[in-house]
């Protein structure tokens, strides 16, 4: 222990009389640590911690699954009956529960909000384990057809929108055009399944007495095993359940012969989550690395300039495990400093995150706070670069000849054993930082192509807020139709709106996808074999709101509205894809449409007219990689027919700030409807920047890694270039003095960190290209209209790192070159 102690003091007395090397060790350090620390925090909260409920692992999800059917079909959410089949049958949980979620309409004493709320069976508190900090939970008496629905709020709603009376308690107040009662206040923090502000009761939304068996909302299930019972247990319980019932109901069930439960967790962090987790994980541990064999270069150059002091200490008797360990301590001293300036890096990086948190949609339940786990890991990673950075440069002057060292009276003995090893660390650090850099190209590439598509309009140009309806308030298609129609032509009147419309897609990803039947065409024998394409319901002025003309063909008429036979408008894709080197005008083609439930596709009645092309817009979801309708898009007028509950709201100003128009759209909405509240008001570039949050965090984030490895491949060339300048003051002498020139000296420099940084990018960038290959099914999920092996950001990559090399061994090409004979040739 003395001995430790005494290495420990030695090793930060080192640390003091090297400011300049100890400064950019640690430094080097500390950034791989912290990026280390700052992403297994992440992955700590979203993963490891769990969820925050009691006994949390022995809570699950409860699917359903078709063996036979493609993961991308698969429909593993439960109709209302099997819910309620399942939940009376099942032996292995204490309790199922289910619901789904979606954006409420609240109003209290005037006031009208739009919160983000579950609809849930009366168990769900009982499942979980939580109850209501003030007030009662919910009970089964509740949660029946056609009782008033009771409303549990949530905290911050409660504080926010309550101010934190009590009294708010038994009060009535209206939730989706229902009059209802507040019955109590969840507890701080608790947000149930994501980011919810509120809960009704399930039989409130889903009168199960009304609908046949298949019809009404898929609901997402869940429940709490019984203590003792399995995942795999309750998997081949559920598995004979969702077979007796495929036999059962073949009209509704059909092919979903098997379940699956597994754990709670895996439900609420989706594999695409754990995935880009993962991923960056990968990324700054590739970092780390570079940073490990950064400071064992530096380490190698020190300990060079020590070996006599080495020498002289084995020649007194220490042994080579002794040099080794001295060494070794030395090295995990210097980390652990580097790993309390990590730690610092940590701290503000998760605070960044914490302060983004809303805008970057993550879950209200993961817990940032350090933990045994966060600790650990620091500790362990203080070692692990300790030895990594230390164990190399140990050995290799512990086995130092003595007499050879001791001998040698001049500059460039020690250079002859540790020159290889030096070029070696920078040709893996350049290799590594190639990986690092390449997956900052495409994320950065992947976020630039998701900016820049094409919608077809000017972001800019107009305001929009988003309305929703409810079936107590709005019973019939013509009501939905009339309330759209009402407050349209309102704004229309209204001086200060240019243009106004309504469309029925959400935000930029809620176009609905439908599979189509081309009239003429051959049929197929399954649904999913006809062509996928997206629809958007919107009102007549929608064209001339956007500005887009006509390519072919007219636009949509108020008189549309009243024809017999449906008409739609499709895009250029639209109308090559099904009618090449046709005129599409007057051609038809059918809507499959699916019905509710897991009942088979079934063939809308009408055939739909084109009356209309226009230019190709974006309208797929912003992140869809692998877009299954390749682009293709149709509209529809709106009409009583299909006027959807949901609609957005636009309007175009015809003077004065676009955002001014927000309080416009309130007031002509509140004539028609005062406690119908609007939601999402902003223009669509605010929403599209917002949509855009996660995939700019991720694009940030290896942009920084990036950054960060190309800083340490810099320092690590600069320092091998100086180091090798250093000790070769005599060569380079005797060549001056020989007659050769400056510029060739500054050359050998330059060929010497050209064929190091050569070495390392070849390997670097086949090692990246074998990665991109064999996981390109993987890393393709996560980049947006941009292969894996795309050539260009390859090639950038290695313009970069060869801007890099140059740049390092500038400073020593030139201190080289400028050496004077008689300085270098001077003895010491």
């Amino acid at each position: 222990m003395e001995l430790i102690i005494s290495d420990i003091k030695h090793g930060l007395r080192l640390l003091a009389k090297n400011p300049g090397y100890s400064i950019l060790a640690v430094l080097a350090l500390a950034l791989g640590i912290g990026g280390v620390t700052t992403q297994f925090s992440l992955i700590n909260a979203a993963i490891l911690k769990g969820l925050p409920y009691p006994e949390q692992d022995r809570l699950v999800s409860v699917r359903q699954l078709n063996p036979h059917a493609a993961e991308e079909n698969q429909n593993n959410n439960l109709s209302v009956h099997s819910y309620m089949d399942v939940r009376k049958q099942a032996t292995s949980f204490e309790d199922i529960g289910a619901g789904f979620d979606g954006t409420i309409n609240l109003s209290y004493e005037g006031q009208a909000y739009r919160l983000n709320g579950g609809r849930v069976t009366w168990n769900f508190t009982k499942i979980l384990g939580v109850q209501p900090i003030i007030g009662q939970a919910m009970t089964e008496a509740d949660d029946q057809p056609g009782k008033p629905p009771v409303i549990l709020l949530g905290y911050h709603t409660w504080k926010n929108q309550f101010d934190g009376d009590v009294a708010v308690i038994g009060k009535p107040a209206r939730v989706n055009g229902m009059l209802g009662t507040i019955i109590g206040v969840m507890p701080e923090g608790f947000a149930y399944p994501d980011r919810n502000e509120l809960w009704i009761p399930l039989a409130s939304q889903l009168n199960w007495l009304q609908l046949k068996r298949g019809e009404g909302f898929d609901l997402n299930c869940y429940g709490r095993l019984k203590p003792g019972v399995t995942y795999e247990q309750a998997t081949a319980e559920l598995s004979i359940i969702a077979n007796q019932l495929a036999q059962e109901y073949p009209e509704t069930n059909k092919g979903y012969t098997a379940g699956e439960v597994r754990p709670l967790i895996r439900e609420q962090t989706p594999d695409w989550v754990r995935d880009r987790l993962y991923f960056m994980l990968a990324a700054v541990v590739f970092v780390m690395l570079i940073a490990c064999a950064n400071v064992a270069n530096l380490q190698l150059a020190r300990i060079a300039a020590r070996s006599r002091e080495l020498a002289i200490r084995s020649a007194l008797g220490a042994s080579r495990s002794r040099l080794v360990v001295q060494i070794l301590t030395e090295s995990v001293v210097m980390a652990g400093v580097g790993a309390l300036l990590g730690m610092g890096i940590a701290h503000f990086g998760i605070e960044a995150i914490k302060a983004r948190a809303e805008a970057l949609f993550l879950p209200q339940w993961w817990d940032f706070s350090i933990d045994w786990r966060i600790l650990g890991i620091v500790t362990g990673l203080t070692l692990l670069c300790g030895i990594l950075s230390g164990l190399m440069p140990a050995l290799k002057s512990s086995k130092t000849d003595i007499n050879e060292i001791l001998k040698d009276n001049t500059r460039t003995g020690s250079s002859v054993h540790m020159g290889k090893l030096t070029k070696i660390m920078v040709v893996a650090q350049i290799a590594f930082s190639c990986l690092v850099l390449v997956g900052s190209g495409l994320m950065i590439r992947s976020l630039q192509n998701q900016s820049a598509s094409d919608f077809g309009y000017d972001l800019n140009s107009y305001c929009v807020a988003r309305a929703g309806l409810f079936q107590a308030d709005y019973p019939k298609g013509e009501d939905r139709y009339k309330f759209f129609r009402n407050v349209t032509d309102s704004l229309k009147q209204d001086p200060r709106v240019a243009e106004a419309a309504t469309s029925a897609r959400i935000r930029f990803w809620g176009a609905n996808g439908t599979r189509l039947e081309i009239e003429g065409a051959k049929p197929f024998e399954k649904d999913t074999d006809y062509p996928f394409s997206w629809g958007e319901v919107v009102s007549y002025e929608y064209f001339n709101l956007n500005s887009i003309k006509l390519l072919s063909g007219r636009d949509f008429m108020a008189s549309d509205i009243t024809q017999k036979n449906p008409v739609t408008i499709v895009t250029e894709k639209f109308a090559r894809k099904h009618w090449p080197n046709e005129d599409p005008i007057g051609k038809r083609f059918k809507r499959r449409v699916q019905q509710s439930g897991n009942a088979p596709g079934a063939v809308a009645p009408d055939w739909v007219t084109v009356i209309g092309v226009v230019k190709d817009m974006k309208i797929s979801p912003l992140w869809q990689n692998n877009d299954p309708g390749e682009g293709t898009a149709f509209f529809e007028p709106l009409t009583p027919d299909n006027a959807p509950m949901f609609m957005t709201i636009a309007a175009k100003p015809r003077g004065g700030p676009i955002l001014a128009m927000g309080e416009v759209l309130r007031e002509h909405v509140r004539k028609y409807d005062p406690n119908l509240p609007l939601y999402w008001v902003t223009t669509p570039a605010v929403l599209l920047d917002e949509d855009l949050a996660q995939s700019r965090f991720l694009a940030s984030s290896f942009g920084i890694f990036g950054t960060v490895a190309v800083f340490l491949a810099a320092i690590g060339i600069y320092g091998v270039m100086s180091f090798s300048v250093n000790q070769r003051k005599q060569e380079f002498g005797i060549r001056l003095a020989l007659g050769a020139r400056s510029r060739q000296i500054a050359e050998l420099i330059f060929r010497q960190g050209a064929i190091q940084a050569g070495i390392g990018l070849v390997v670097g960038i086949g090692t990246t290209l074998t990665l991109a290959l064999l996981m390109s099914r993987f890393i393709a999920q996560l980049l947006f209209d941009v292969k894996p092996t795309d050539p260009a950001t390859y090639i950038l990559v290695v313009m970069a790192l060869t801007g890099v090399a140059f740049l390092a061994c500038l400073r020593p090409a030139i201190k080289a070159s400028r050496t004077h004979p008689m300085q270098a040739l001077r003895p010491d």
